[in-house]
């Protein structure tokens, strides 16, 4: 939880130069008009035309000739710093509309206060709090513009201590998906862990295991609700149902998987582009992952990092293998920098046709996380530089590029030991099963996993039981790759666990 604060700093009263402090007050006016234009159209483009009217209403209370020439009569006549004058004159038509017995009318208040702060942001003087990781915003009242420029990844929920579920900014959180309530908030404490059930005007401080526990069963169910929908191939044992994605090994695979029902692919492998006598180069595999994401639309598609080391390499990096033999994975990807970096170019270019997702294979602790998320700002860069922009700046979708969900393959032994902190990092976990148990049992990868003696499948239900719960608690989902999840038994037990998908 994080707290707002809503009361004004204290301003200097006379100024020595009034006629720089009018300048002043009219450069704030010009910057305010621009905000409240930028805000009108972010409102629509990310809500609707009617949240951006809000705007568009203070807009005129700004533009009003009477605002300017009273405050800068005050100013020029007494004296005033602009900040004083801006804060005096507004404050005083708050407190009026205030006193009045309307709802409809006092909610005008908070467009007027919400003209006045950024009047004075622009006279130098954020008033807006910065957030610290994802929160729950807690403050007496929240403004329209506070609202828009929240992010949702970062704030889930938003309690007031005066307001009204008709007002602008309640319209706005709803439109952004940000549950919203009004309540006493006089004992509420910053840096307490809380719980918000909007729906049911619920807040939980300090939340006990087991209404943790409902709470995050509730969301899971919900962002499956809401990522897969009624119309994808769900995968049932029994009483039991979730998402089945599909795993893929060459473009020919994926486009005829597109065709189906599957509601995404958990894993597309990406090894068959390097398997020739030279790498890839950024445009092949750029045209490949585009011609995937195209056919999949807003199905998601987990396309994973290159995974070489041990008994698989392609001719061009044997010698290299040979000389870092215990290499595998994200960490032999990370050593090949520029096929790397290819790789990531080519990903990112791509990731503006469809919903990517990227996954880093055989994953040990959170600096293989860190070091690829590094090579992913480098290979931003490089984008730039080529001239290729973002998406709301680029002159053409050829030219753009953009950013992609990043998650891990939690396949061995010590991602499953840190699942909690890699989960708190990543945007998804796969959980691969047939190089878990490898890891797990000292197994090469050829030989047959129904070889497991029951011990050592219930140590590996555990583990995957145990990442799909960090996964779970971090608010993000962690679904099942390899042979397991063809098992009935065991994919009953996955999905009774949590497992939000079996990729198969």
């Amino acid at each position: 939880m994080q707290k707002g604060e809503e009361a004004l700093p204290d301003f200097a009263q006379k100024t020595v130069a009034p006629l720089e402090e009018i300048e002043r007050f009219r450069d704030s006016v010009a910057k305010t008009e621009a905000d409240l234009t930028a805000l009108s159209f972010d409102a629509v483009k990310r809500m609707g035309e009617e949240e951006g009217k809000i705007f568009e209403a203070q807009k005129m209370i700004l533009s009003d000739p009477s605002v300017s020439e009273l405050i800068e009569k005050a100013i020029a006549d007494e004296a005033y710093t602009a900040e004083y004058a801006v804060s005096f004159y507004f404050d005083e038509s708050i407190k009026r509309i205030e006193g009045l017995d309307d709802g409809f009318v006092t909610e005008r208040a908070a467009d007027i206060k919400d003209v006045r702060n950024l009047l004075l942001k622009n006279l130098k003087l954020d008033l807006k709090g910065r957030l610290k990781g994802k929160v729950i915003v807690i403050a007496e009242e929240i403004l329209p513009s506070m609202v828009v420029s929240f992010d949702r990844h970062l704030v889930k929920g938003i309690v007031t201590g005066k307001g009204s579920v008709d007002g602008h900014a309640a319209m706005l959180a709803r439109s952004l998906g940000i549950p919203m309530l009004t309540a006493d908030i006089s004992e509420l404490k910053e840096g307490t862990e809380l719980i918000l059930d909007a729906r049911r005007g619920l807040i939980y401080e300090e939340p006990d295991k087991l209404i943790k526990r409902r709470y995050v069963r509730k969301a899971v169910k919900k962002l499956k609700s809401e990522r897969y929908g009624a119309n994808s191939e769900n995968y049932t044992v029994g009483k039991y149902q979730t998402a089945l994605f599909a795993n893929i090994g060459s473009l020919e695979q994926g486009l005829d998987a597109a065709k189906t029902r599957v509601s995404g692919v958990g894993l597309f492998r990406t090894e068959f582009l390097f398997l020739k006598d030279t790498p890839p180069s950024e445009e092949e595999q750029f045209e490949v992952y585009k011609s995937l994401l195209s056919a999949f639309g807003e199905r998601p598609v987990t396309v994973r990092i290159f995974d070489f080391g041990g008994d698989k390499t392609p001719d061009y990096l044997e010698k290299f293998a040979e000389e870092h033999d215990t290499l595998r994975g994200i960490r032999f990807a990370l050593m090949e920098e520029s096929l790397l970096i290819t790789q990531l170019k080519a990903l990112l270019r791509a990731s503006v046709y469809g919903n990517l997702r990227v996954s880093l294979p055989m994953v040990y602790d959170l600096s293989d996380i860190e070091n690829t998320r590094d090579l992913i700002l480098r290979a931003s860069v490089i984008l730039e530089g080529e001239g290729y922009k973002r998406p709301d700046s680029a002159e053409s979708i050829e030219r753009s590029y953009d950013d992609f969900s990043l998650g891990i393959m939690a396949e061995t032994r010590q991602s499953v030991l840190k699942a909690s902190v890699l989960a708190e990092n990543s945007d998804f976990f796969s959980i691969g099963t047939n190089d878990l148990s490898c890891d797990l049992f000292n197994l090469n990868r050829f030989e047959s996993h129904g070889k497991l003696k029951l011990k050592d499948k219930n140590l590996l239900f555990k583990s995957v039981e145990d990442c799909i719960d960090a996964a779970h608690r971090a608010g993000i989902e962690a679904g099942i790759c390899g042979e397991e999840a063809l098992n009935l038994k065991s994919a009953k037990k996955f999905i009774k666990a949590g497992a939000d998908y079996l990729s198969i």
